[in-house]
């Protein structure tokens, strides 16, 4: 009757809940970039949901700022380009990488037209900097798989190039560590998450699909290669739009809801280029066969928990695909090393090919993109398939 998943939903429903409640713990505690910590998602709160269109919009239209601040304070002049960029790994009929390429072996085609390549490199080059945002759920739910996952984070610390740089956020949408290089700055940041859930007995609220939005919406805007990895177990969905409360006896709180929706997350993603990773830390419901539903009309407790966890494992597998990543399930603490190496390994072996769209209809539609390698059409191309045009 998979008891010990829909326990964790239990325990997981009521960091959410949680949410409404002052924190138990001083933000100082928090010895990262206090400024950025307090920002981070007011974006959020400029939304609402139109039921009409579907998506979130502004509460009031924003301009474009060109102009953004660093950690540091310094005004920096973004310039906009319309060069598409895309993250993709090519492996053939086992499943295995395909190393080797070049430029001249990708052919792109957007919608339906031909396409020049620009700019192709590899993943594991060294002057290619990438820019990686580790948003780790520390929820009561979370627990049994939050000491390994640190552990597995420091070695993919432990493994950044020289011009890489990396970020933390928790899923209680709060920055632990802003963009850095400093490797000392990353592991401090991680043992300080590890001492705050096991120490001082304070866990995370449970807002993993928002601290996504907001690091989509403010924290990797035109960054260099923006890369998401999501450790979550994704039970703050039931709250997303559109909002829907499962039937009875269970009850969600409709004050807890969030203005913005899954596709919302997943047109973010695309719009600024940015590859994420789901792990799911969570026992795999996804494509088992379902509990048996009781008699009579009323669905008992359990199932409906497990109904949950299906739809929020489906919706972190949507997010990765969306954005040209993948998912993996962590289901026992000590898969977190390998499935950490292995999301390191995916990122060095991709070949990042770039072309300046020959539409330059600055529209902001979406637009197709079609991948293949010549004279090799049973490869499988990995990665994302569509972008959004800029706007005037």
């Amino acid at each position: 009757m998979h008891r010990k998943v829909t326990c964790c939903f239990f325990i997981a429903l009521g960091a959410v809940f949680s949410g409404l409640l002052p924190s138990t713990f001083s933000q100082n505690a928090w010895a990262q970039d206090t400024k950025k910590t307090e920002k981070l998602g007011s974006s959020l709160e400029r939304l609402k949901w139109d039921k009409n269109k579907g998506e979130a919009v502004e509460k009031v239209p924003q301009k474009p700022n060109r102009k953004t601040a660093t950690a540091d304070g310094e005004d920096v002049l973004r310039i906009e380009t319309t060069l598409a960029v895309f993250d993709l790994l090519v492996v053939d009929r086992q499943g295995q990488p395909v190393s080797g390429l070049d430029k001249k072996d990708f052919v792109v085609v957007e919608d339906g037209v031909p396409q020049q390549i620009s700019s192709f490199s590899l993943g594991n080059n060294a002057e290619l900097p990438r820019s990686i945002v580790l948003i780790i759920d520390y929820s009561g739910s979370q627990l049994p798989f939050l000491q390994t996952s640190i552990s597995a984070a420091k070695t993919l610390v432990d493994h950044l190039g020289p011009k890489d740089k990396m970020a933390v956020v928790t899923d209680d949408v709060s920055l632990l560590v802003n963009f850095t290089q400093d490797k000392n700055r990353l592991k401090a940041g991680l043992d300080l998450l590890q001492q705050k859930a096991f120490g001082k007995k304070a866990v995370g609220r449970s807002r993993q699909f928002s601290a996504l939005f907001a690091v989509l919406r403010e924290l990797v805007i035109e960054e260099e290669r923006p890369i998401i990895i999501f450790q979550t177990d994704g039970d703050q969905l039931p709250y997303l739009q559109p909002f829907t409360p499962p039937p009875p006896p269970f009850q969600l709180p409709p004050v807890l809801s969030v203005k913005f929706g899954l596709a919302d997350i997943i047109a973010a993603a695309q719009r600024e280029h940015t590859t994420i990773y789901s792990i799911i830390s969570e026992e795999r419901l996804l494509g088992r066969k379902p509990i048996a539903q009781s008699a009579g009309a009323k669905q008992n407790l359990e199932e409906i928990i497990a109904s949950l966890v299906v739809r929020a494992q489906q919706a972190l597998v949507e997010v990765a695909a969306g954005s040209g990543g993948w998912h993996e399930f962590l289901e026992r603490p000590e898969q977190a090393s390998a499935i950490y190496t292995k999301i390191l390994d995916d990122i060095n072996r991709r070949y990042i090919i770039g072309y300046y769209p020959t539409n330059e209809t600055r529209d902001g539609a979406r637009r197709k993109v079609h991948f293949e390698v010549r004279g090799h059409p049973e490869y499988v191309i990995l990665g994302r398939r569509s972008y959004y045009a800029s706007k005037p």
